[in-house]
């Protein structure tokens, strides 16, 4: 009776339940952002796998994910510095007509974030790809096109006027280049509204490759 208890080796062992390593010590604001930001890291890392993938689904899952992440700050600037914008801008081409929807979404949410995001993603060459995907339109006729189609271009254009209303740098490519006369070329159903963009800008059409 009154025996005292022996107090067992492992009494003290509340370490052995902190997977962060961090010894029992409390975790502050800055550990927890670090540790939020490894996270979102993976997460980055494992959409930048399916964006890369064989696979039709998988890039349309990665796209469909950045997407839904754009909103997040820390993952704002993970996809703008591992420059994951020239991952999802060759989707754009791809024969898959999903994939080149999800890209497009995807693009559409990080252009609409602000003006410095729009214009990095004009400093990642957005234009380009943007300019060969609406070549692949040039010179058919609306009434040829399916659904699928103008879903494609109202995408498109919903992610042009993005970057050209927030980026100076896009506006002034989008005059400069085909874009402009392409855009045109789409929306008066051939090629004469294209040609005509062209003629007007004092620029010689027939040079277009």
């Amino acid at each position: 009776m009154g025996k005292a208890k022996k107090k067992s080796r492992h009494s003290g062992g509340a370490g052995r339940a902190d997977p962060a390593g961090l010894n029992g010590a409390s975790i502050s604001n800055g550990t927890e952002e670090e540790l939020g930001q490894r996270s979102e890291e993976r997460i980055i890392s494992n959409i930048m796998e399916q964006l890369q993938s064989s696979n039709p689904e998988d890039k349309v899952c990665g796209c469909q994910s950045l997407g839904n992440l754009s909103s997040l700050q820390i993952v704002q600037k993970l996809v703008l510095g591992k420059r994951m914008v020239r991952a999802v801008a060759p989707l754009l081409l791809e024969k898959d007509q999903m994939v080149q929807l999800s890209a497009l979404g995807a693009l559409r949410n990080l252009s609409a974030i602000d003006t410095d995001t729009a214009e990095e993603m004009v400093n990642q060459d957005i234009m380009t790809p943007i300019e060969s995907f609406f070549a692949t339109f040039k010179g058919q006729p609306l009434d040829s096109l399916k659904e699928q189609h103008f879903q494609l271009l109202n995408e498109a254009f919903n992610l042009t006027w993005n970057l050209i209303e927030a980026s100076p740098t896009a506006s002034n490519i989008f005059t400069s280049s085909d874009i402009l006369g392409l855009c045109l070329g789409i929306l008066g159903g051939g090629g004469g509204a294209e040609e005509r963009a062209n003629g007007e800008g004092g620029t010689d059409g027939d040079s277009t490759n």
